[in-house]
């Protein structure tokens, strides 16, 4: 069994939706601050280690969301990687448009732990493993713009650092675990 033709995604864009969705990609939620440090957690799906000395992640947004308009005005952010059992927490930032003021002595953002980050970015508490840097803007394409985050600082729980770094001792969330449509 396998792949016999290939067929031009002019002529079957779902078969391209499908075959694009199929590559195993993990869900994050992250975080950015407005210029006026309203915070905003927005979860993503596209981001991805492209680099080590220094440690650097590669993401896209809607360039129309409010996340992309957030890191024009303040190059830093956090992402939360979640245990795949997370599955509902993920959810409440889909699609997030709103920015919520953050009480700085129960630091709680839509009913969630928030922790802050020496980049006064927020992640969440209940996060698996937590990265956090400066963000550069790479480039526009088309609906979506393309940032480069430096890692400056990581957390992670006991579990995620426990054994070998391959061992991979904490599911993490990714876009299949959803059960949710992405594309149609």
């Amino acid at each position: 069994m396998g792949v016999n033709a290939l067929i031009s995604t002019s002529q079957d864009d779902e078969r391209r939706r499908r075959v694009v969705w199929s590559i195993p990609t993990p869900l994050g939620v992250l975080g950015t601050t407005s210029a006026d440090s309203a915070a905003h957690l927005m979860t993503i799906s596209w981001f991805v280690p492209v680099a080590n000395e220094p440690s650097q992640i590669l993401f896209s947004l809607e360039a129309s969301s409010r996340s992309a308009e957030n890191l024009r005005a303040n190059a830093a952010a956090t992402i939360s990687l979640l245990h795949r059992d997370d599955r509902a927490l993920a959810r409440q930032f889909v699609k997030s448009h709103m920015d919520e003021a953050i009480d700085p002595d129960h630091p709680r953002f839509r009913g969630q732990n928030v922790l802050k980050a020496s980049n006064l970015t927020y992640y969440l508490g209940d996060a698996v493993a937590v990265v956090s840097g400066s963000v550069s803007f790479v480039r526009e394409l088309s609906t979506h713009s393309l940032w480069l985050l430096v890692v400056e600082e990581v957390g992670a729980t006991n579990e995620v650092l426990s054994g070998s770094a391959s061992a991979h001792a904490v599911p993490i969330l990714g876009v299949h675990d959803t059960r949710m449509n992405y594309g149609r």
